[in-house]
């Protein structure tokens, strides 16, 4: 599905935000589901094995922790613009040059 990226009223800011949080939480959704998929088959018989294994948990904990800070990125993201959003609103309804009392700088 294409979207045509219209961003000249900060709804349109929001939800083509929304949609990019949306997209990020499904690709991390997967990603997560793929790591717990990541199983060995049998148990460790020699130290090649054992060797295997650390590797394969330095493989799922990197990965798990991959996808848990994208997935708080994407969301702190939308977080911002949805805020930066509104403030340029208010800025606008009361005919300002400058956003004022903004926690972030835009």
């Amino acid at each position: 599905m294409t979207h045509k990226l219209d961003i000249d009223e900060p709804d349109e800011i929001i939800a083509a935000a929304g949609r990019v949080t949306t997209a990020a939480a499904a690709v991390t959704g997967r990603a997560t589901t793929a790591i717990a998929g990541l199983v060995p088959v049998g148990g460790a018989r020699c130290d090649l094995d054992h060797a295997l294994l650390g590797v394969l948990h330095w493989v799922t904990t990197s990965c798990a922790d991959a996808t848990t800070s994208d997935s708080t990125g994407s969301a702190a993201a939308h977080h911002f613009i949805v805020r930066a959003a509104h403030a340029l609103t208010t800025a606008d309804d009361h005919g300002r040059v400058t956003v004022h009392r903004s926690a972030d700088r835009i």
